[in-house]
C-alpha cells in the first residue's frame, strides 16, 4: 500500500511551464490519472479510486509534513488509512519520505489546478528504466 502511494506521490519531471516556480505545491491534491511513458509518449488512465468511497489524496502542508489519505473497504464500511511523513521540493524535484521510504521526483508541469509529476525506476529483472507519471487535480 505505502509503494502505491509512494508511487503516486513520486511527483514530476523538468517543468515547461513557466508558472511552475511561481505556484504553490502546498494543498490537497486527488489522484486523477496515472500511467508511463512509452516510446515517448504519454499513457495515461484513470486512477481508481475505490468505490463508494472519498476519493483518495496527498495533502502537502507548508511545515513540510505530508498526509496521503487512502480509503479501502473493510467489509461494508469504507476505512481511512493516513501515512504521515515529510517532503520539501528544491527547483522542481520533490522528495518525500514516509515511514523511511524516500521517494524522488521531478514536477513535469504545475497548475493553481494541475499537478503532473514524473519518477523513474530501476526495474531489475528488465534490466531497464521505468517511468511512472501521475496527474494530481488541487482538491
Amino acid at each position: 500500500m505505502y509503494l502505491a502511494m509512494s508511487l503516486c506521490l513520486a511527483i514530476c519531471s523538468s517543468c515547461s511551464n513557466e508558472d511552475n516556480n511561481k505556484t504553490s505545491l502546498e494543498g490537497k491534491w486527488e489522484y486523477e490519472l496515472i500511467g508511463t511513458l512509452l516510446e515517448g509518449n504519454e499513457m495515461l488512465g484513470d486512477y481508481e479510486h475505490t468505490p463508494n468511497c472519498s476519493k483518495d489524496y496527498t495533502e502537502l502542508l507548508p511545515n513540510g509534513v505530508v498526509k496521503n489519505f487512502c480509503y479501502e473497504m473493510n467489509g461494508f464500511v469504507c476505512q481511512e488509512m493516513i501515512e504521515t511523513g515529510i517532503w520539501n521540493k528544491v527547483e522542481n524535484n520533490l522528495k518525500v519520505t514516509i515511514q523511511g521510504e524516500i521517494s524522488n521526483a521531478e514536477i513535469m508541469s504545475l497548475t493553481e489546478t494541475t499537478l503532473k509529476t514524473k519518477t523513474t525506476f530501476y526495474d531489475e529483472e528488465q534490466d531497464e528504466n521505468f517511468i511512472f507519471i501521475i496527474q494530481f487535480k488541487r482538491k
